[in-house]
């Protein structure tokens, strides 16, 4: 019954689709007209039952009202998402397989693509689980974009001489692929091409490609200048570059597993964003006096290291490059850069006036900024989870977004009245605080401040603040004293689903309002205070 009911719903949905100009329904697939003078097709949807096991025979040439048409592509999101679809046979008449085609087929287990494609979409087998097997004809020539991205299941793959570009992503989260050729053809590999394919144990490329070398397995350029990727499958717990790379690419060895050591030849003088990251065996990185540039997060997730040398040579460290290095107790920086200095292993701009990095992984529990410190950069002290007290002197006037976000034991940070914002995210997630009193020269408090302080039981404002920024007290479920000192409420900029969500709502309901007795009407009538069960004069 189910089934001859999904079969007349197929039949009439095919019916209204005949309807519009151009398009109509032969069985389960779709057809739209591309040219009816050249009398050819795409495939452009399809209708079958989702919970039966399916295969589909795409014909070579489909007859409608007395016309015969030839099916050359098969179009964008085509097969999208058909979760029952297990094999699909192409036809030798279809040149271009279309973008997110096969996306999320998580049935497929096999494709053949015939010797009439050309072309492979971007994101056309996205996400097909189980495929495990691919036949590339010799006549495609385009890998598109995440063309095969996050096919876990497909354990090999022969990339035939005819292709010329593989695309950003094809291949990446492969998880199965344990090594892959690239032909003499290939004269364009997109960013992440094969990342994230934690069997890959070699990338070779055939010794007449123009453009790309492959050493030992590790993906280059042709001159050996850039490294480009380095398998995540390979064993190998050493690594030394060899002479003559200028740069390591981003992500080169993101999420490898296995290196302990990488030793830097001196002429490599870039390091690309993300280099390094979550490389959690990493445990030591030898950077010679070459190296100029050290991009965004490029030890970020590095577990195991310890300690870094920062050469002379380096002019530019990019933001953020080792968030989530939990064991690294010291950054030292070589005597003479010009750029940067360590003060006692915390990493500083070169005149000590930037605080930039504090250490994940330092054991002492209380710590005092120099007074020739003027500014704390964002995310300094990031999930510093050891760190309990920090003094700052009255030189700091500017505290960066997330600069003490996660450090989960602190609890105390005095705050300089040379400090007159408290920008977003800059204590979210300090679950040890229980009191916090904003010193009296603070006029902002930005979004998510204090969020997720969930141990905060007293909060006290001043009245020099104006401003308060969206969920800037969320997510603080002990919050039980909200003094508040200034005569008019203050604006509370971008508001979450109404004014009341600077404060949790179960803050609202348990947490008492203290404002002057001059302004307890004023609170009680405007949106974000109102809100609070309890408003009291103090």
């Amino acid at each position: 019954m189910e089934k001859r009911l999904l079969h007349s719903l197929a039949f009439l949905l095919c019916a209204l689709f005949s309807m519009a100009q151009g398009r109509f329904c032969v069985g389960m697939l779709h057809y739209e007209i591309l040219s009816e003078t050249g009398r050819v097709v795409h495939v452009y949807d399809c209708s079958f039952p989702w919970k039966e096991s399916v295969s589909v025979d795409i014909p070579e040439t489909v007859s409608y009202n007395g016309k015969n048409y030839t099916v050359i592509a098969i179009g964008a999101n085509a097969f999208a998402s058909r979760c029952s679809l297990q094999t699909i046979k192409i036809p030798n008449s279809v040149t271009k397989i279309g973008k997110y085609a096969f996306w999320g087929c998580d049935s497929l287990r096999s494709v053949q693509i015939p010797n009439s494609v050309t072309e492979i979409g971007a994101n056309a087998f996205l996400g097909c689980h189980l495929l495990r097997t691919v036949r590339i004809s010799n006549s495609v020539t385009v890998i598109g974009d995440g063309a095969f991205a996050g096919c876990r299941s497909l354990s090999a793959i022969k990339i035939p001489n005819s292709v010329t570009e593989i695309g950003r992503g094809a291949f990446e989260g492969c998880y199965s692929l344990r090594t892959v050729r690239i032909p003499s053809s290939v004269v364009k590999i997109g960013d992440r091409a094969f990342f994230n394919c934690r069997s890959l144990q070699s990338i070779a490329v055939d010794a007449g490609n123009a453009k790309y070398k492959s050493i030992n397995g590790v993906l280059f350029n042709r001159e050996a200048t850039l490294l480009m990727s380095y398998p995540l499958g390979k064993k190998q717990r050493v690594y030394k570059l060899p002479n003559g790379v200028k740069m390591i690419g981003e992500h080169a060895f993101r999420n490898n597993s296995y290196l302990r050591e990488v030793m830097m030849s001196d002429s490599v003088t870039t390091i690309g964003l993300y280099a390094f990251s979550n490389c959690r065996s990493l445990r030591k990185v030898s950077m010679r006096n070459s190296v100029d540039s050290i991009g965004n997060y490029v030890f970020e997730n590095c577990v195991s290291l310890q300690a870094i040398e920062i050469p002379r040579s380096v002019r530019a460290i990019g933001n953020c490059p080792f968030r989530g290095c939990t064991a690294l107790q010291a950054i030292n920086v070589a005597s003479g850069n010009a750029r940067y200095k360590s003060v006692d292993g915390v990493l500083f701009d070169h005149k000590g006036s930037v605080l930039k990095t504090y250490p994940e992984g330092r054991t002492q529990k209380t710590y005092t900024v120099p007074y020739s410190a003027g500014m704390i950069e964002c995310f300094a002290f990031e999930n510093c989870k050891l760190l309990e007290a920090v003094r700052i002197p009255g030189s700091v006037v500017e505290i960066g977004a997330a600069a003490f976000s996660g450090c989960s034991a602190l609890k105390e940070v005095s705050l300089p009245h040379s400090v007159t914002e408290i920008k977003e995210f800059v204590f979210e997630n300090c679950t040890s605080f229980r009191e916090f009193i904003i010193p009296r020269f603070v006029t902002k408090i930005g979004n998510f401040a204090f969020s997720g302080c969930r141990s905060l039981r007293k909060i006290q404002i001043p009245e020099s603040v104006t401003q308060i920024g969206k969920g800037a007290f969320s997510y603080c479920c002990s919050l039980q004293e909200v003094i508040n000192l200034a005569d008019e409420p203050q604006e509370i900029v971008h508001p979450v689903l109404g004014h009341a969500h600077i404060f949790a709502p179960e803050t609202l309901q348990s947490a008492r309002l203290f404002v002057k007795p001059s302004s307890l009407e004023k609170y009680k009538s405007t949106g974000g205070w109102k809100e609070f069960r309890t408003i009291v004069s103090y």
